[in-house]
């Protein structure tokens, strides 16, 4: 039986032994002790409970009288019980046909089904176990459904029926969740084995990097980045690999917030061949270019699709090469609603003798979308003309007009000559430069080591910036793994656990970008309609709640069975 809390009054009784009107025999009555019971009230916090003393003994040291007591129940102040208020007595046994409980079935239902047919989860359990990878599993899609800090996962967990579809007898306490979270980041061997086991079917390759911003003290890699003037908070930098054929991420590492993009690359290419990967072509953003980059890819055996920066003298002898064939309309396609032009020429490379490689010639396609490059023709004029208008609004004020190239003009300085003296200072367009800027409107050049067809390399690049973009709206949840931890060890663990998660839900987005039905609806609706079908225990009976239509085609969209009990 439980106990209240300690008192804060004093004792009132009731029936208490009348006094003895014997002076000598009350005397001996308190050197013995008193074996009658009796009742007390006990005030405590505003409320009442019933005691029963049951001996009362001479303290011969403390020279008083001291009580041995049993706890009875809650009362009136008059020692009437009072059963209403007893724990026991507000938790009635079920009886035959009541409910006992509901919990969410649908979404759930669908993530999990998603996760065994990616190949998710057989590939969490053969690196860390059943337990551990199941665990893992149970985390990631707590992240995608309902993320929450580690505190509360419990209850949203008790609130569902994930455990039940996982086979996981145990529940998630928040203590549980700290230690499965300090697991996961402790064990790194366990962490390789899945990220080989996951690219050893990875074929062509995404590489990029996201930068996690934080203000935790635990994390050894934070570091001011150059993204440190946008955040105000050192950074950590996550290098993924993300396999387009399998459509969801295969490997990642972190790097300190300092270190360079085009730096990371050398030593992921020999990771990737000691780890068993079958990846062969790697597809990045310009961060990447150098000599250096291209020599390693090369020495490795990696095939390569990269942007040439517009900075770099390639970018400027292949785009003055192409110009007669960006206007041949033998070199015209349809590209996802619109034309681009291309020109597929060989530049020659000056490797040089630093990677033992003789200098050779590579593949250079240029590609020119007059739609985009009207648009940005348009938006170059507009800045140009706005800034110099401002300028004259000024009055020519030396200081005010160099005030204007800061923020977002900063990039236009290069376009003018400034000049002037006494204070007062004129603009003049630099001819050659906005010139070249206008040349590179609407054009792309990609160096490329794939002999596919140029709309086919295009469109291989044109995944990498689609895959870049869902990483960019999916990594806010990854710094919450950074925040809310207590050590850089469950930092660890709570960076896989996202990027598990991350890869999950970008599974299921490339299921939904060939559907048109599901592209309409979007990850969250899809969620929030399937998040209708319930699972209830009716006495001895496990029902499902109706699925209706919506949730049956959504269902059948991603080849998932109705859920069954």
């Amino acid at each position: 039986m439980p106990h209240p809390p300690t008192p804060d009054s004093a004792i009132t009784m009731y029936d208490r032994p009348p006094m003895l009107a014997c002076c000598n025999v009350y005397i001996l009555t308190l050197l013995l002790p008193i074996t009658m019971a009796y009742d007390v009230v006990q005030k405590i916090r505003g409320r009442y409970y019933l005691y029963r003393v049951t001996e009362a003994v001479w303290d011969p040291e403390k020279k008083n009288s001291r009580q041995r007591r049993e706890y009875i129940g809650p009362c009136d102040r008059n020692g009437k019980l009072d059963e209403s208020r007893r724990r026991t007595a507000s938790v009635p046994a079920p009886a035959p046909g009541k409910l006992y409980w509901s919990k969410n079935l649908g979404q759930y239902h669908l993530l999990v089904h998603l996760a065994v047919q990616s190949g998710l989860k057989d590939a969490l359990i053969e690196a860390f176990g059943d337990t551990a990878g199941k665990d893992i599993l149970a985390l990631a899609v707590m992240r995608i459904a309902q993320p929450s800090s580690l505190r509360s996962v419990g209850d949203s967990v008790s609130a569902t029926y994930l455990r039940e579809l996982l086979g996981i007898d145990r529940d998630y306490s928040s203590q549980r969740m700290s230690e499965i979270v300090h697991a996961v980041g402790r064990n790194e061997d366990a962490r390789k084995r899945y990220c080989a086991s996951a690219m050893r079917d990875s074929g062509t390759v995404v590489f990029d990097t996201a930068a996690l911003f934080s203000s935790s003290k635990l994390y050894d890699m934070l570091e001011y980045g150059r993204r440190y003037r946008k955040s105000g908070l050192p950074q950590v930098n996550m290098g993924y690999v993300h396999s387009l054929r399998r459509g969801m991420p295969v490997y990642y590492k972190l790097y300190p917030g300092s270190i360079a993009d085009s730096a990371t690359l050398i030593n992921l290419v020999k990771e990737l061949r000691a780890m068993g990967s079958s990846a062969e072509h790697l597809v990045m953003d310009r961060g990447f270019y150098s000599l250096n980059n291209i020599r390693s890819m090369r020495s490795e055996g990696f095939g390569f699709t990269i942007p040439v920066p517009s900075g770099r003298d390639i970018f400027k002898s292949a785009l003055s090469a192409a110009m007669n064939d960006l206007e041949n309309p033998e070199n015209m396609f349809r590209f996802h609603g619109r034309t681009e032009m291309y020109a597929d020429l060989r530049i020659r490379v000056p490797f040089g003798d630093a990677g033992g490689m003789s200098a050779g010639t590579m593949r250079v396609l240029v590609f020119q979308n007059n739609s985009r490059r009207k648009d940005e023709i348009d938006t170059l004029a507009e800045r140009i003309d706005t800034l110099e208008r401002e300028a004259e609004q000024t009055g020519w004020s030396e200081e005010n007009v160099r005030a204007l190239f800061s923020g977002r003009n900063a990039d236009m300085r290069t376009f003018f000559d400034i000049s002037g003296n006494s204070g007062y200072i004129s603009l003049s367009r630099k001819r050659n430069a906005v010139s070249f800027a206008m040349r590179k409107c609407g054009r792309l050049i990609l160096l490329t080591t794939s002999g596919e067809a140029a709309e086919d390399v295009l469109e291989m690049y044109h995944l990498r910036d689609w895959v870049e973009k869902d990483y960019e709206a999916l990594k806010d949840d990854m710094d919450g793994g950074l925040e809310y931890v207590r050590s850089s060890i469950s930092a660890e663990g709570m960076m896989f656990i996202q990027f598990i998660a991350t890869g999950l839900r970008m599974y299921s987005c490339r299921i939904i970008s060939g559907d048109p039905m599901l592209r309409r609806l979007g990850m969250p609706m899809i969620l929030r309609k399937l998040n209708l079908v319930t699972v209830s225990k009716i006495g001895d009976t496990m029902l499902i709640s109706e699925i209706g239509k919506k949730q049956r085609l959504i269902l059948e969209a991603f080849g998932a069975d109705m859920p069954s009990i």
